[in-house]
């Protein structure tokens, strides 16, 4: 099991982030992902692979003023 913004999600195996955000349908959405409070770089979500117990927030960016 991981932990994605405090609610349990089933584990798979050799799951990366991308795949991740695609599963939950905010794949095209802006955000910032830290797993096990630390953050992860844009660019490693294709390659970073998710582990078991794993705690994962996802932040989207919105704007406004």
């Amino acid at each position: 099991m991981i932990t994605v913004n405090g609610t349990t999600h089933s584990f798979v195996e050799e799951q990366t982030l991308e795949d991740l955000l695609c599963k939950l349908k905010v794949a095209n959405q802006i955000c910032a992902i830290e797993v096990n409070k630390v953050l992860i770089p844009h660019k490693e979500r294709s390659e970073y692979e998710i582990q078991e117990e794993d705690n994962i927030e996802i932040v989207s960016i919105v704007g406004g003023g």
